[in-house]
């Protein structure tokens, strides 16, 4: 049998209890997901022209309604967590017969936004073990997870938080994102260019073309090419060199076909 002791600092162990002294097991940051009451949230009050440094009482009001926004800026991660833990687990399947009819029929909610919730909470809780994370912020650097895994998420926000943690909001982590080469992903290149970026320092580099961006810009040198061949008197190069216009045409052939083929599969 085992329980949790606070052990302080925000964190809990798990402890086996029985004979014999306890021995710790694992250890967690600990999240603080239990909604405030509203008794424990100030009620707010009409203060004609507030001046002048904070009171004590003026600060521990402050300190109970930042602590209600902290909380309602983890639970966002208790309810990913659960939400999946229903959806996986089938826990929804008495009486709904799906998901998305527990989701409306319970909670009112979208099958987008539960899966929004669903997404976020395990990158959340790589980002920020203490919770002390927007879904904004989280919801910003999703796209990138699952491009290229939660560690290059990780990566970018520890990047960005190093350089500025009062600028990092859910909006410059998209323009940050937005900045970053979509195909691939190389952690010094990508930290470099973030650190740059908001430093002032970023100038675009056009990025590596793609195989597609190669193929077009091969195409339209063809393209260039044969209209100049064509404005040769081709009976003369037919007399003249018929084996290499033969092998040009051959060529072409095997080309074009392979085109086709490209094209037939892609409307298929």
């Amino acid at each position: 049998m085992s329980k949790l002791i606070d052990k302080g600092k925000g964190r809990r162990v798990l402890m086996k209890t029985g004979e014999g002294d306890p021995a710790a097991i694992s250890a967690a940051p600990t999240l603080d997901h239990r909604p405030p009451l509203p008794v424990e949230v100030p009620r707010p009050r009409q203060v004609e022209d507030p001046q002048g440094p904070l009171s004590p009482e003026e600060q521990d009001r402050l300190k109970a309604c930042e602590a209600a926004i902290h909380r309602l800026k983890q639970a966002f991660v208790a309810a990913g967590r659960a939400l999946q833990a229903i959806r996986d687990e089938g826990l929804y399947r008495d009486p709904y017969p799906s998901f998305e009819a527990y989701l409306r029929a319970r909670w009112d909610m979208s099958r987008a936004q539960a899966y929004r919730l669903i997404d976020a909470w395990s990158l959340a809780e790589k980002l920020s073990p203490t919770g002390d994370i927007s879904q904004r912020q989280v919801r910003a650097l999703v796209p990138l997870a699952k491009a290229h895994g939660e560690g290059a998420a990780v990566a970018v926000y520890q990047t960005a938080v190093e350089i500025d943690p009062a600028k990092v909001t859910g909006d410059l982590l998209e323009d940050v994102v937005a900045i970053l080469p979509r195909d691939r992903w190389d952690e010094q290149q990508a930290t470099a260019r973030v650190r740059a970026y908001l430093q002032g320092e970023y100038h675009p580099e056009p990025d590596e073309p793609t195989p597609a961006d190669e193929f077009t810009a091969h195409a339209k040198v063809i393209r260039r090419s044969l209209q100049q061949a064509t404005g040769v008197h081709l009976a003369d190069v037919a007399r003249t060199n018929p084996a290499d216009l033969q092998a040009l045409a051959a060529d072409l052939r095997t080309y074009l076909a392979e085109i086709e083929s490209a094209l037939g599969a892609s409307d298929s």
